[in-house]
């Protein structure tokens, strides 16, 4: 299991949001979704690997006209129960 702390940068509505909540709890995945201002928007996820490469595809496939930049960090696990939308 590794975790990975994803920020998206972009314009995001409450529907893009819970286009991208949605996508991540399908998967079944733990960990949590921020949107920390108007422009940025956090995901911090625990799992495997593929899993986590496959929720960045699917949320830049159905969202490719909000995104408008992306950095993935390393993050450290902090065993998250579920997945969760922080506001």
């Amino acid at each position: 299991m590794i975790a990975r702390k994803i920020i998206y940068e972009g314009i995001f509505d409450d529907r893009t949001l819970n286009a991208v909540y949605e996508l991540v709890r399908k998967i079944e995945i733990t960990g949590n979704l921020k949107k920390n201002s108007a422009g940025h928007l956090e995901l911090n996820l625990e799992g495997d690997l593929s899993m986590i490469k496959l929720i960045e595809h699917q949320i830049e496939r159905k969202c490719p006209t909000h995104i408008k930049g992306k950095e993935i960090l390393p993050a450290q696990i902090m065993n998250y129960p579920n997945f969760s939308y922080q506001h």
